[in-house]
């Protein structure tokens, strides 16, 4: 079962994230917050969930990521799954899904790929998970629950067409995925691996 932890869960988009996510036996979101300045022991509560999804204003998701790891750069969060692509290049990724499908892959490119879109007439750019150059194949890594929210299905979309004008293929990485490719043996050594493994655990089938 996916665990969510939401912030902003009373907002617009919080409430669509709940409504999805309530007839669906796989996902559950144990952890909702909802006021910028609730305190909350967030290690303690994140210790049992597999995704975070804010929602919130910035000084809700500042407030958030206090003393979880987590930074801002930018606009970007940065968790600290570290992944080396090289004996001497490390990158890092936002979460443990990532994390384990960019192990899994290696010769795959993070972010790399930036795609247009509108949203009530304004241009967004939707920033690709990962490009397989080799393979013409771009991937987004998205729990299933979260695939039918308006901004995602406008995002797909966008995706898809890219897809067929540039003779890729669009390849949306889920839940099942994981079931079915999820091996913690690959994580030996990493530096991110003990973490990961408490997020993915979910997924191992002994």
């Amino acid at each position: 079962m996916l665990k969510i932890a939401l912030s902003g869960a009373n907002g617009k988009m919080g409430k669509a994230i709940l409504a999805a996510a309530k007839p669906d036996p796989e996902v559950t979101i144990p952890v909702k917050l909802i006021k910028s300045d609730q305190k909350i022991n967030l290690l303690e509560e994140l210790k049992a969930i597999d995704v975070c999804i804010d929602f919130s204003s910035p000084a809700g998701s500042e407030n958030y990521l206090t003393g979880t790891g987590c930074v801002i750069a930018g606009n970007k969060v940065n968790c600290n799954y570290t992944v080396p692509v090289s004996k001497t290049i490390t990158i890092n990724l936002r979460s443990s899904w990532e994390a384990f499908f960019q192990i899994k892959n290696p010769n795959l490119f993070f972010e790399k790929l930036r795609i247009p879109y509108k949203i009530n007439d304004v241009v967004k750019s939707y920033i690709l998970d990962f490009v397989d150059e080799k393979n013409n194949i771009i991937y987004e890594i998205k729990p299933y629950a979260l695939h039918d929210t308006k901004v995602n299905m406008l995002k797909f979309n966008a995706a898809k067409k890219w897809a067929n004008e540039n003779n890729f293929k669009f390849v949306i990485i889920d839940n099942s995925w994981f079931y079915k490719n999820y091996d913690p043996s690959i994580l030996i050594g990493q530096p991110s691996e003990e973490r990961i493994k408490k997020l993915l655990k979910q997924f191992f089938k002994k």
